[in-house]
């Protein structure tokens, strides 16, 4: 669950930290196990993460991610919720 999400912050072209923040606000996941996992996926993808740490943004290009950024935090985190309450039910 915790990779779709980060896969989904690399979509929208959050940063680390803007990810971490993001699914620490929207999700309620730990900044910790956010950043185990997307240490994980860059020794799994080193050549992709090169890439896109090195790839620079424009200010338009980046206030256009922070807009799709909330509108997605706004979405995921009605869906996590849902599941993890389903979860808690279980």
């Amino acid at each position: 669950m915790i990779q779709h999400l980060i896969e989904k912050c690399l979509v929208l072209e959050l940063s680390q930290a803007e990810c971490i923040a993001s699914l620490a606000r929207s999700a309620r996941i730990k900044p910790a196990i956010t950043l185990a996992v997307w240490n994980a996926l860059e020794k799994e993808n080193p050549v992709f993460f090169r890439d896109y740490n090195q790839k620079p943004l424009s200010p338009a290009s980046r206030m256009a991610n922070r807009q799709r950024r909330v509108a997605a935090e706004e979405e995921c985190a009605g869906k996590i919720l849902k599941c993890l309450e389903l979860w808690r039910i279980s």
